[in-house]
């Protein structure tokens, strides 16, 4: 049975004839418009109304609608705040958001900020000046020089750690992402679209060389980069995903000379009618995971104008990486980043041994299997569960996961003080949302669970971190490595990472086509179940286990990459089956303290003993 039934007068249709399911209303849409709508008062609220309704994709909002009822999460929060920021000048506390969760409450508090902000703008335009005068020293210094057209810049932090790193691990092997699209495309225009993004993205043109053994990126006004297209509708259908299957296996296989090869390599096949196929490569020296989705909005603007007859070269230019390069330097010596640098310095001044977990015996390598991924759906009723938990602290599902996570190790490894790993955007500033390049930034999740406080005790202390650390986290981890070294301290601060995926969606759609992002396994099995390959997988091997939370349809799904030299399969599910456990015990009854919480008895007893 459905659990909602509308009724149109029409429904809305793409200029493909189909049925345009992102104009179709939600259910939550009509229910709040039935309940009662009130619109902005003043000028302050209809511009954070105008500010909301982008976020978060959904209009009409009222002034008293929850900021979590509209799909807002931690992201949207971040992406609010920015906006906030550029458009009214004043820079609110991200906590705010989630404390303050309708417009109409946000009102009294940006008030509040700007009252005070005006009793301090002359010490702020003193400082300002201060700033500028050392940004322009930074700029002067920048640019190393311009030689046959190229330019040279300095590294940013990121790409300093992951160039040092394939040095040491002789490893330049890069990711691919394929992209199914699906519904009626233009294959010459799309394809002209993706040789036209080079253009328009400089680091698209840009290569690792080294001055003086100083490594810097040289931007080159015109690079050749890997762009094929190719027809396979005229081959058999296991033809087309056997030259698929080995496309990609090519391409996980063949690194990347990082000193004259573009970062990305791109495939375009056509497979049938109304279908395309998009094999992206990447080396994350170029591109992370949030740049993978502004990749794909360009590419469909670009095509969208090739389309029409247009010279995409009329587009407004992007933002560029050398833009954040420069402006990450700015803030280092600027000393802007001083008092983030302070936080973590003290954050993480302890030195504590990291969570572990208890790893399998003797694993043979024919049961190695580094490329493997495990998934575990949660029950819906506990999904339903933490979303009635939520309201209690003011958090977000990644939080009530997290906390239930680090609970989890607490009891696995007897210790109170618990650090997980987890990135960050980096992307504090508006202008780099729609950047190509490497920003995301590690940081360090430590939460003090001494005390044996209850689970919403440990909820809000989770909560807290997790503020502190999006407050802080334009400081790049790599320099908190470093000086940790130097001090003598334990750098190796966690094993186990958790990243909440809701920075970029698997599926989207532009003007009527969809297009899909596909797990490599999953694209080949549902390929053909003969067809394999040994796909590449180097992200992760620097952690113990590797964790994805995933909310989709409703539905909350964790994805695991682990070390399979330290654990089998089913140990991963046993965690699973643990982590679920805690899970429905402590939202089922937030009150109950970590002193009654009992981990049960499985196979895992067995599977650890000597």
């Amino acid at each position: 049975m459905p659990e909602h039934i509308i009724v149109l007068e029409k429904m809305p249709l793409n200029r493909n004839g189909k049925i345009d399911r992102k104009a179709l209303p939600e259910p939550n849409e009509l229910e709040r418009m039935s309940s009662g709508y009130t619109g902005p008062r003043n000028e302050l609220e209809q511009r954070l109304v105008e500010i909301w309704e982008e976020v978060l994709e959904v209009s009409p909002i009222g002034i008293d609608d929850n900021f979590f009822d509209l799909g807002g999460h931690s992201l949207k929060a971040i992406q609010i705040r920015l906006r906030i920021k550029q458009q009214l000048g004043i820079e609110i506390d991200l906590k705010d958001l989630f404390e303050q969760q309708t417009i109409s409450k946000l009102n009294s508090i940006i008030k509040s900020v700007f009252a005070k902000e005006i009793e301090g703008e002359k010490e702020a335009e003193t400082a300002l000046n201060s700033n500028k005068k050392r940004s322009i020293e930074v700029k002067n210094n920048m640019n190393l020089y311009d030689k046959n057209e190229d330019y040279f810049y300095e590294l940013s932090n990121g790409q300093e750690r992951l160039w040092f790193q394939s040095l040491y691990t002789k490893n330049t092997l890069g990711e691919v992402v394929v992209y199914e699209f699906n519904g009626e495309v233009d294959s010459s225009a799309l394809f002209k679209a993706l040789r036209s993004l080079v253009k328009r993205h400089s680091i698209m043109r840009t290569t690792i060389v080294e001055v003086d053994g100083h490594p810097f990126q040289r931007v080159h006004e015109s690079l050749k980069v890997h762009c094929i297209y190719e027809d396979l509708s005229k081959l058999s259908k296991e033809q087309r995903f056997t030259s698929l299957a080995s496309a990609i296996e090519h391409e996980q296989n063949h690194s990347f000379n990082l000193s004259c090869e573009s970062f990305f390599r791109m495939n375009l096949y056509y497979v049938e009618p109304q279908k395309h196929v998009l094999l992206l490569c990447v080396n994350h020296i170029g591109c992370d995971g949030w740049s993978r989705e502004v990749f794909m909005k360009d590419l469909f603007r670009v095509y969208q104008v090739i389309i029409s007859g247009k010279n995409p070269s009329l587009l407004p230019a992007p933002a560029q990486y050398i833009e954040f390069t420069k402006w990450q330097k700015e803030q280092l010596i600027g000393g802007a980043l001083e008092k983030q640098k302070d936080y973590w310095m003290g954050k993480l001044d302890e030195s504590i041994e990291s969570s572990n977990l208890p790893y399998d015996k003797n694993i043979s390598l024919e049961e190695q299997n580094p490329s493997d991924v495990r998934i575990h759906e949660f029950n819906p009723e506990i999904v339903n569960l933490i979303r009635k938990v939520k309201p209690l602290y003011r958090g977000t599902t990644y939080m009530t996961v997290l906390a239930v996570i680090k609970v989890w190790l607490s009891l696995q490894n007897n210790q109170s003080i618990i650090t997980i790993g987890s990135t960050f955007s980096g992307r504090t500033e508006l202008r780099f949302e729609d950047l190509i390049g490497l920003c995301i930034n590690p940081v360090a999740l430590r939460t003090d669970l001494t005390g044996n406080p209850s689970f919403l005790q440990v909820l809000k202390r989770v909560q807290e971190t997790t503020f502190e650390a999006y407050n802080n986290q334009d400081y790049p981890f790599d320099l908190i490595i470093q000086e940790k070294t130097r001090q003598g301290q334990n750098s190796k601060l966690y094993s186990i990472c958790f990243i909440g995926q809701n920075s970029f969606r698997d599926e989207m759609e532009y003007d009527g086509v969809e297009v899909n992002s596909v797990p490599l396994n999953q694209f080949i099995n549902n390929q053909n179940e003969n067809l394999f390959c040994e796909l590449n997988v180097d992200e992760w091997q620097e952690f113990d286990l590797l964790l994805y939370l995933i909310e989709e349809n409703g539905k909350m799904v964790l994805e695991a990459r682990y070390n399979s030299a330290k654990f089998l399969p089913e140990t991963i599910d046993g965690f699973f089956a643990q982590l679920e456990h805690i899970l429905g015990n402590l939202v089922n009854d937030p009150k109950m303290r970590l002193s009654e919480i009992e981990l049960f008895e499985d196979k895992l007893e067995a599977l650890f003993s000597e």
